[in-house]
């Protein structure tokens, strides 16, 4: 059981006063009765979210709880003790409530209802102190200064997996709540007790008293140690504590549970087999060598406890993200210690310590009362004299080396419902995601809200109606929306401007009924288009004939066209050569090229004079493209196999096959966009900049810049980076290949 340090809590086995409520509760005290006993401290709580999983860990309320300020110390804690039959305990579903340890005396409480009617003569209820005013929002400083830098208190590992569920929530519970804390929910509350049940299984509590700072922490240290033991004897232990760096702060945690039992044995050898390597030196080197002569060493396993509404194991990733740099923290933290490279001092003076200072003598006198349950193990010199400290090795160095483990590259995350999931250990995914997490923690950058595939998220927020990162997406979803009605875009290097149009669904997919001047000016630039009143009219999208014989020649012409593309002999010519002559026969066939794109074969058109490419495009296999109407690709659009694109339109009326007319829309694919294999694209649809539509996919309406698009019909499933956004990412893999970005237009 983890050291009971920490005021504030609000949990149902934590201390259980605020850190308000403990400062009133001190002035009383003061007032009526200079000696009051001191009131019993309860273990700080853990946390179960509404989902059940990631929206807040589980050592949220054992460490965020603590004092917002590192001078602050509670008067009392918790020791932990073993249980009083130390063994390997078996997995079982089977709880034991602990022995009541010696020395475990009762409490007495101090008669405060006397020393509120008797404080100047006040009302006997007295009133809640006002929370402390809410952070500003005009304040420039970064995070890190504001919230975690000294006096105040330090990181929790909390503070750095929260951006992996939503960063800007964070931000708002740390600027917008009172002392920065969440609002508890009951299914917090019953985490709080299934954290509490499976600590009860390996340790007991000792009250023991504090007299300052160094007394509060020496009873956390001494914790670990005692936790350490408990895992060497018995093969498991809970909730300890453990220290580590990131970006050069100072993180705390604590660790639900640590286990000989392999959770996955099959996994773990997979993962050796295809990672395995001899040079990277393992915690046991580390250790003393006198480890050889006992077998096989053990591992420890790193275990984090989840609490779920639902039996089922959640496998979204997003919801598995928090839980996982959870986790990884936790192993590189316990890896560091083992390895003995935490600098404790950098520890002291960030939690305002003196490293030089003595304990009290009540606090010796306390632990040294626990020697016969605590001590057993302890190794005496041969004769018996005292050995100083300076000649001693610390004791945590001790622990670890006795207990003779290695941390593998495996985690597990437990849930309640009796499923656990199991992960390697992955450093480089652990260390891009911290690089990005402290850029808003240093105000490198904004914090940033979900994205649209995790919006359910917002659902579960209680800052969800005034957060400004939802205002924009629902902003952008309008915009989106309104970008099928009306388009304007200038077309390569001549400036040709596309006049709007009316997106077919608004026109429930009927032909136009009078010709477009703009369009038709666009299509004077084009190269041997079958120009005639026919022409025209198909070009605007009107009823038109297609079987007028100049129509019927200008398809005779594209498609023997596409035959001598399609029927190029590879054999006769080097790839430059067939490359030039692809390019001439683009050049004659279609209205426009761009230098730099290129095409397989086999190509099919229906005109081909209507169709513009762009710069540095690439079509694979079987490119289909109806053109009866204008077809605009953009600069460097890429086409998987078997894409078929369609400005042939048909009416449902019967009618209309009867008196043997038709109608085409134009079709628009910006620059930058992909459109993977087998994709069907139907008339009067836009694709907006840098968008990508998934293999399969059927695109019936327009799709908004930079998404990505899936399924019959197409919806929106993601949206992307911007350019711009994918510049200033440092974690885009992309952004310091060698290569000059394109001019907008």
């Amino acid at each position: 059981m983890a050291a009971s340090l920490l005021p504030g809590s609000d949990d149902d086995y934590g201390y259980d006063l605020s850190l308000e409520d403990e400062t009133l509760l001190a002035q009383l005290i003061t007032d009526d009765d200079p000696n009051p006993t001191t009131a019993s401290s309860r273990e700080p709580a853990t946390v179960a979210s509404d989902l059940g999983i990631d929206t807040v860990t589980e050592e949220e309320f054992r460490l965020d709880d603590a004092p917002n300020d590192t001078t602050s110390f509670t008067p009392s804690g918790s020791a932990k003790a073993p249980l009083r039959s130390p063994r390997r305990r078996p997995n079982t579903k089977a709880r034991t409530s602990p022995p009541s340890s010696p020395g475990h005396h009762v409490v007495a409480y101090p008669d405060l209802s006397k020393a509120l009617s008797n404080r100047d003569g006040r009302s006997s209820s007295p009133k809640q102190p006002t929370a402390p005013p809410l952070d500003s929002g005009d304040d420039t400083r970064s995070p890190l200064v504001r919230f975690r830098s000294f006096p105040k208190r330090p990181f929790a590992v909390t503070d750095l997996t929260a951006g992996a569920w939503c960063e800007l929530q964070y931000f708002y519970t740390l600027t917008r709540l009172p002392y920065g804390r969440r609002t508890r929910t009951a299914a917090m509350k019953q985490g709080t007790k299934v954290h509490q049940d499976l600590e009860d299984e390996v340790h007991t509590t000792v009250r023991v008293e504090i007299a300052s700072k160094e007394d509060g922490f020496g009873l956390r240290i001494w914790n670990l140690i005692q936790g350490l033991r408990t895992l060497r004897e018995t093969g498991m232990t809970r909730e300890l504590e453990v220290w580590g760096l990131a970006d050069g702060s100072v993180v705390n945690g604590v660790i639900d549970g640590l286990s000989y039992d392999n959770p996955d044995p099959e996994f773990e050898e997979q993962l050796s087999q295809g990672l395995g390597d001899s040079s990277q030196a393992s915690i046991t080197d580390y250790f003393p060598s006198k480890k050889s002569s006992r077998g096989k060493i053990p591992q420890i396993y790193l275990t984090d406890v989840k609490t779920r509404g639902s039996r089922k194991a959640p496998n979204s990733p997003a919801l598995l993200r928090p839980a996982k740099v959870q986790l990884f923290l936790y192993q590189r933290f316990l890896s560091e210690m083992a390895a003995d490279k935490l600098d404790y001092l950098r520890i002291f003076r960030r939690y305002g310590l003196d490293p030089d200072q003595q304990f009290s003598d009540s606090f010796i006198a306390q632990i040294g009362s626990l020697h016969d349950e605590l001590f057993f193990d302890v190794e005496s010199s041969a004769d018996g004299d005292y050995v100083p400290p300076s000649s001693a090795a610390p004791e945590t160095d001790v622990e670890f080396s006795r207990a003779q483990t290695t941390a593998p590259d495996l985690v597990k995350l437990s849930h309640t419902a009796q499923t656990l999931q199991v992960f390697p250990m992955d450093d480089r995914a652990l260390d891009l995601y911290l690089g990005s997490t402290m850029e808003w923690w240093r105000a490198d950058r904004e914090p940033r809200g979900v994205q649209i595939e995790e919006a359910y998220k917002c659902r579960m927020c209680e800052f969800a109606d005034s957060c400004t990162w939802r205002s924009a997406m629902d902003a952008d979803r309008l915009q989106s929306l309104s970008y099928s009605s009306s388009w304007t875009r200038i077309v390569f290097q001549n400036l040709i401007q596309i006049p709007p149009r009316t997106h077919p669904a608004h026109r429930n997919n009927m032909a136009k009924s009078q010709k477009d001047a703009a369009i038709i000016e666009v299509a004077r630039t084009l190269k041997d288009t079958p120009w005639c009143e026919e022409y025209e009219k198909m070009i605007s999208g009107m009823m038109y004939n297609p079987v007028e014989s100049i129509l019927v020649e200008g398809r005779h012409k594209g498609r023997c066209l596409a035959r001598e593309f399609n029927d190029l002999d590879h054999r006769q010519f080097t790839a430059d050569e067939v490359a030039d002559k692809k390019s001439e026969i683009l050049g004659r066939m279609l209205g426009k090229v761009g230098a730099g794109t290129f095409i397989e074969a086999p190509l099919l058109v229906d005109y081909g004079c209507n169709v513009i490419f762009g710069k540095n495009c690439f079509a694979n296999f079987n490119l289909t493209i109806l053109d009866v109407s204008l077809v605009t690709i953009g600069d460097r659009v890429q086409f998987g196999p078997n894409v078929s694109i369609y400005c042939a339109g048909h009416d449902t009326s019967v009618l209309s096959r009867i008196k043997f007319v038709e109608y085409g829309l134009p079709i628009t694919i910006e620059d930058d966009c992909w459109i993977g294999g087998n994709v069907t694209i139907l008339p009067g649809v836009t694709i907006g900049r840098g968008t990508t539509v998934g293999s399969g996919a059927v695109v019936t309406k327009s799709l908004p810049p930079y998404v990505v698009a899936v399924g019959s019909p197409a919806k929106i499933i993601k949206r992307l980076q911007t350019v711009e956004e994918e510049m200033a990412d440092p974690q885009n893999p992309y952004r310091d290949l060698p290569g000059n970005l394109p001019e907008r237009d």
